[in-house]
């Protein structure tokens, strides 16, 4: 702004712009005061606090007053706000000159900025101006002006409506003192009388009235300004006045600076000994020394024309101290001619007068003859007599007469006017008696017609009463009737509803059966897969094993053709052995054999030895190193596994001894003929592996059933009618899941199953099962267990995952539990699908998904994974479920801020700053995240009372633990987990008002206090009978390490529930609605905004005939409220949670 010139400001309005800068600033000082400044901008007719907007733009240097450009600076933004632009306006743009409609004409710039000399529709006749103040002063004015109460019954007597004669008053009162002087009452008279005359009131004051009320003031003055000559007795008559510069010349007296700058050479209004007044008639010669004057002339003079007018003037005038009638009345006498403006004789004239009024002398009506100015007297065609002249007698009684004849016309103008104003008056006051009368006969009439109709209609009521009394009657008779029929439909609706139940009961049994039944078919076609598959394996074998017995056939042929001929090779092996007599020929090769010429012995059984032990020296002539039959300690030869001496299982032999060649055959036989190749028996070596490997399965899970069953567990005071199961799931090479695993009590082979999660991230899930909803709950004293009610396994078996690795006594074998939200739920599936090998007989029943808080993100997200995996992994999958489900980050924090402020957690103004400055009206659709400066402080206050200001952020009426020394390591992972990534990101700056906020995050806020299953957790004999290794280490019920690294992924979990539904897969999101940590309006919100089809609007649902909360059904979701309940609603609302989770699961209405 500084950069800019003047003339880049004005442009093509420099001279204009010039000419307003010295009209503001007559004085011509490098720095306009504020006051001065401010009272020359009045004159555009802008509104006080637009001027202010333009005085704090145009005051750039911010010193409390104007220099010239600041100055043109104001006049451009006039303009601006003028022509309907912002005061914000680029100061180069192009803009027509402003208005400023209380400055003389002589300062515009062209004369389409003047005041149009002519008469318009409102402007004031002299007649007129005559009337109105004759009226004027018949009210008596005080003063100069008269009250509102004494206008009020003449405005009035106008018969216009009053709304309109508001409007005038308004207009009128200019100062807006409440009083009118005259030129504000002519103003009023001439609108009064316009308007009845049907012309339609003006939106603001008409400058051509403004300014033809000022002119008729100054032609009311100047009629008696006439001079009169003493010897020719005529009137000297002015030359025709210019209006518009009149007016503008009165109009700058009267809206002058009214602060006193004091005048040119101002004297202290005393008398001085022997000086004459100029009005003193002895005085004969222009008695005004003009030279005295020149110099202050000379000054005002600016332009340099010979003249000074009413703007050059004003300050001076004013500085005298007169009041502006005063100073009317004066100028009215010295401008003779009525031009506007003075010469240097005038304004010489004009200050000797101001003067004499300051000494006390009271003004003529007229100008004495004497006193007109010398320049003046040649151009007027009839001077007044000289004084020499006048002191001819008969002259002087002549210029008396012409005087007496003056005033008596002047009364006599006056008194008609005052007549005129009388009659119009009275005429007015006639007219509304008249308007009156009319209006009185007419609601006589009116009257007389109404009470003629309301006769006719007493008439009719009589009627209609008699009418309703018959149906009044016919009415009771009818009552009776219906009140039987009532009493007789009540009989039968309770029969009905008796009837009812009990067909709800058949139909639930119904549906329990058909369920039954579901499942069981859905088993027995498993077993007959299986047992298909294991026809089909068995035709395969016995089809392999026909082929082999083929086969066999054929080499049993062989064998016996084999066979004779080894009988007949043993009969002459035999005949050799022992030849006879009879047959020669072996008798000498038998000799020829004998080599020692004696004959051999018979070997018939009798020259055996009696003993074994005897014929062998009492030793076994095969024992040996090369024995392959040796003894082998006891050693399976068809085992798997080799012997310490580094043999296999036939002992020395690297290999089957009877693998390649047959003992029994004899020598001549030559290469084997496969008849020992056991080998060739593949068939029975497959059965038999299938055999064995079956047999090692169904060990290995009657191992684990046998290792994981929990055979006792301490400190449980009730009977336990239920088998449980504590171990690990191996779920990657380092990761294992601990699990805690309880059947139904009711019937374990039937009933459905439930996967249960909790949040954090990083608590266990074990506080659902010691906590809320598990078949035991620890007691204060950390040791003993009694027996819950509400368990969940009354109706459903339950596996209690702990996850993930790191939280609980789930466990890292490397140390490493970084993870994030895919990772968990990859886990978690593993998980899922490990328990269904180690326990088969639980893969046909119906599943289902839960958990609660940040379980929000680890059910949806492993729901979705089994969705995907059904065709490789089938599970019998048929419901998710979500308690107090942390599912949208965004809308966790925006809906936090409006359930405080519903629950009356937010002061007013604080909530309107909120909704009108920060959120522009619309605190509903307003991301409280994005906010910043005053407004993000304002949402953090609001956050550090909700967790910090000792309320109970889980249950807004539940009281926190009073002792200040308990666990809380559950709340300071709810608390850390439950802030959105959104809100870490945003406020992880430096120097952000949020980074305190949730640099808090880890502090111990004492409302939860879990010492009591701490310690029973942690108790030796407890980790002995869940199976826990020694080596793990204590058990928490969450985890910091956890909850400060794990790596949040998923801010809306909108996509995975949607898969879900699509799926055919029933989802309910359940909401505690005390709970601020994840509030139910969030998953109101979010359950409205999945686009699902709404099959049921909010509807209150009952528990033992009491509303429980409310319900709204979408097309596969249920959305539902459990009122009174906080975060843990199985934990503080257990009868009416474990209601709706049975109902949900059966599939039956909540």
């Amino acid at each position: 702004m500084e950069s800019l010139s003047e003339a880049e400001i004005a442009q093509h309005h420099l001279s204009y712009y010039e000419k307003l800068f010295r009209e503001m600033n007559p004085s011509g000082s490098p720095e306009i005061p504020a006051g001065q400044a401010a009272e020359f901008l009045r004159g555009s007719g802008l509104s006080v606090p637009t001027l202010s907007v333009v005085w704090e733009i145009a005051d750039f240097r911010k010193v409390g007053s104007l220099n010239k450009k600041g100055a043109f600076i104001a006049f451009k933004l006039i303009a601006a706000v003028q022509q309907d632009k912002p005061t914000s306006i680029d100061l180069k743009t192009p803009l027509d000159a402003p208005k400023f409609p209380a400055i003389p004409p002589s300062a515009r710039a062209s004369p389409a900025l003047s005041t149009a000399s002519g008469t318009t529709d409102w402007e004031i006749t002299p007649v007129e101006h005559a009337k109105y103040e004759a009226i004027f002063n018949s009210l008596g004015p005080v003063n100069g002006k008269i009250g509102g109460e004494v206008v009020r019954p003449v405005l009035l007597n106008s018969g216009l409506p009053q709304a309109q004669l508001a409007r005038i008053w308004e207009m009128s009162d200019l100062n807006k003192d409440g009083m009118l002087d005259l030129h504000e009452m002519c103003i009023a008279m001439h609108l009064v009388y316009k308007c009845i005359e049907t012309k339609v009131l003006p939106n603001q004051l008409p400058p051509s009235l403004l300014y033809s009320s000022r002119r008729g003031s100054v032609a009311g003055s100047a009629r008696g300004s006439t001079v009169t000559s003493p010897t020719s007795g005529s009137r000297i008559i002015p030359p025709p006045m210019n209006n518009a510069s009149r007016t503008s010349s009165v109009t700058s007296l009267n809206k002058a600076d009214t602060r006193s700058i004091g005048s040119v050479h101002s004297e202290t209004a005393v008398p001085r000994p022997g000086m004459k007044s100029i009005f003193d008639p002895s005085v004969t010669d222009f008695p005004v020394d003009r030279q005295l004057w020149e110099d202050d002339f000379v000054k005002l003079d600016l332009d340099r024309d010979g003249y000074v007018t009413g703007m050059d003037t004003r300050i001076t005038l004013m500085g005298s101290g007169l009041s502006q009638q005063a100073l009317a009345h004066i100028w009215s006498l010295v401008d003779i001619v009525k031009t506007g403006r003075l010469n240097s004789e005038q304004f010489a004239l004009i200050m000797e007068i101001v003067k004499e009024v300051k000494l006390g002398v009271k003004l003529p009506e007229i100008l004495p003859a004497h006193l007109i100015p010398p320049s003046l007297r040649a151009s007027m065609p009839n001077m007044p007599l000289s004084p020499s002249e006048k002191a001819n007698p008969k002259l002087r009684e002549l210029s008396e007469e012409i005087e007496k004849i003056i005033e008596d016309r002047r009364k006599a103008d006056m008194e008609l006017a005052q007549l005129e104003a009388d009659i119009t008056i009275k005429n007015s006051t006639v007219k509304n008696l008249e308007i009156e009368l009319n209006t009185l006969v007419a609601t006589v009439k009116q009257l007389q017609n109404q009470k003629g109709e309301a006769q006719k209609r007493l008439a009719e009521m009589d009627e209609r009463i008699e009418a309703y009394r018959a149906t009044l009657e016919e009415g009771k008779k009818r009552l009776t009737s219906e009140e039987e029929r009532l009493n007789k439909t009540k009989g039968e609706v309770n029969q009905a509803k008796e009837n009812a139940n009990a067909e709800e009961q058949i139909l639930f049994s119904l549906r329990e059966e058909l369920r039954n039944l579901d499942n069981e078919v859905y088993q027995k076609k498993m077993e007959l897969n299986k047992a298909n598959q294991g026809i089909t394996r068995i035709a395969n074998e016995m089809n392999e094993m026909d082929q082999k017995i083929e086969k066999n056939n054929s080499e049993a042929v062989k064998v016996e053709e084999k066979k004779s001929e080894l009988q007949k090779d043993l009969e002459d092996l035999d005949k050799a052995e022992s030849p006879t007599s009879d047959n020669p020929i072996l008798m000498k090769r038998f000799e020829e054999l004998n080599t020692h010429g004696t004959a051999v012995a018979s070997t018939s059984v009798a020259a055996f030895p009696t003993s074994f032990d005897s014929a062998f020296g009492n030793s076994d002539p095969f024992r040996g190193a090369g024995d392959p039959f040796s003894d082998d300690g006891g050693f399976d030869p068809f085992g798997n596994t080799k012997k310490t001496n580094g043999t296999n299982s036939f002992g020395s032999f690297d290999r089957d001894p009877f693998g390649q060649t047959d003992p029994f055959t004899s020598s001549s036989a030559g290469q084997s003929n496969n008849f020992a190749d056991f080998a060739k028996f593949s068939a029975f070596g497959k059965m038999k592996t299938l055999f064995f490997f079956t047999l090692a399965f169904l060990a290995a899970v009657t191992f684990v059933y046998c290792t994981d069953e929990i055979k006792s567990l301490p400190g449980v005071t009730f009977d336990v009618k239920f088998k449980h199961y504590s171990g690990f799931f191996k779920v990657s090479d380092n990761h294992f899941l601990h699990y805690w695993f309880v059947e139904s009590q009711n019937d374990a082979v039937k009933d459905p199953l439930i996967f249960w999660f909790n949040g954090g991230p990083g608590c266990s899930s074990l506080d659902g099962l010691l906590n809320e909803m598990g078949p035991y709950e620890v007691n204060p004293d950390g040791k003993t267990m009694k027996e819950n009610p509400y368990a969940w396994n009354t109706f459903a078996s339950v596996v209690y995952i702990e996850s993930p690795a790191g939280v609980g006594y789930s466990y890292a074998s490397d140390g490493n539990t970084t993870t994030n939200d895919d990772l968990t739920s990859y886990e978690n599936y593993q998980a899922v699908k490990q328990f269904f090998n180690t326990y088969p007989s639980f893969r046909n029943h119906s599943t289902f998904i839960m958990g609660e808080s940040y379980g929000g993100v680890y059910v949806p997200t492993l729901t979705a994974r089994i969705v995907d995996g059904q065709s490789d992994f089938p599970i019998n999958l048929r419901g998710m479920a979500l308690g107090n489900g942390y599912v949208n980050e965004k809308l966790n924090i925006d809906t936090s801020v409006r359930f405080a402020y519903g629950h009356g957690l937010i002061d007013e103004k604080v909530w309107n700053t909120l909704e009108h400055e920060c959120c522009r009206g619309c605190i509903d659709g307003c991301d409280l995240t994005q906010l910043g400066g005053h407004c993000a402080h304002l949402v953090e206050e609001i956050f550090q009372f909700l967790w910090f200001g000792g309320l109970n952020p889980y249950d807004l009426y539940r009281n926190c633990d009073p002792n200040p020394g308990v666990n809380s390591i559950k709340m300071t992972s709810y608390r850390a987990g439950l802030i959105p990534n959104i809100l870490l990101r945003k406020f992880s700056k430096p120097n952000d008002p949020f980074k305190k906020y949730f640099n808090r995050l880890g502090a111990s806020v004492p409302c939860l206090n879990d010492t009591d299953v701490l310690s029973y957790m942690n108790s030796p004999e407890v980790r002995k009978a869940l199976n826990i290794p020694d080596n793990l280490p204590r058990w928490d019920i969450c985890s910091d390490q956890i909850t400060e690294n794990y790596g949040k992924q998923y801010g809306d979990m909108a996509p995975f529930i949607k898969k879900i539904v699509n799926a055919q897969v029933r989802v309910l999101l359940y909401y505690g609605d005390v709970d601020m940590a994840c509030n139910f309006m969030m998953g109101q919100q979010f359950a409205a905004q999945l686009g699902l089809k709404r099959q049921l609007n909010k509807t209150p649902w009952k528990f033992d005939k009491q509303i429980a909360g409310f319900k709204t059904q979408y097309k596969g979701l249920i959305y539902l409220t459990i009122k009174g309940a906080g975060h843990m609603a199985p934990q503080w609302r257990a009868p009416e949670t474990t209601y709706a989770i049975r109902q949900f699961i059966l599939n039956h209405p909540i």
